[in-house]
C-alpha cells in the first residue's frame, strides 16, 4: 500500500467495515478509512494521503472496538 506520492506505508490485512485493516511498516496493526483510497492497480492501493498524514490519522484499534468517552 502506498501513500502519495508513492511511498510504501504498509500491507493490507483486510477490510473491516468502512476501514482497511493493515500492517503498518514498523508500527504494528492499524486501521484507516476506506475513503483514503484514491485508486488501485494490480498490486497496489494508492492513498490520497501522504505518508505523514497516514501516520497521524491511522487508528491503533479497529473502529468498532474503540472506546468513546
Amino acid at each position: 500500500m502506498g501513500g502519495a506520492p508513492g511511498e510504501h506505508v504498509g500491507t493490507v490485512i483486510g477490510v473491516d467495515g468502512e476501514s482497511l485493516h493493515m500492517q503498518q511498516e514498523g508500527a504494528g496493526e492499524v486501521w484507516i478509512p476506506l475513503a483514503w483510497v484514491s485508486w488501485t492497480d494490480d498490486r497496489t492501493i494508492h492513498l490520497s494521503k501522504t505518508a505523514s498524514e497516514f501516520a497521524e490519522g491511522a487508528e491503533q484499534q479497529a473502529p468498532s472496538r474503540q472506546v468513546r468517552p
